[in-house]
């Protein structure tokens, strides 16, 4: 879930600036810079992401649920 405006109550969100949206047919891939060159990817619904009019150099916070999250290291 993504949204421009912090929500009351949210403990598990992270901030960013969008650079880079990969489009596809049910969903997009939005990567965020979220400080220290690191890249959080965010996962949203199409009608989600249109209906946001999200773009690159928007600035926004990732919400999410424990639950989802997947972490990948090198």
């Amino acid at each position: 879930n993504l949204s421009s405006q912090k929500r009351a109550g949210d403990e598990n969100n992270v901030s960013g600036t969008v650079t880079r949206l990969i489009k596809g047919p049910k969903s997009w891939e939005i990567l965020l810079i979220i400080g220290d060159g690191k890249t959080l990817t965010a996962v949203i619904p199409l009608e989600r992401a249109e209906k946001l009019e999200i773009k690159k150099g928007d600035k926004l916070i990732a919400h999410f649920s424990p639950q989802d999250v997947i972490i990948a290291a090198n």
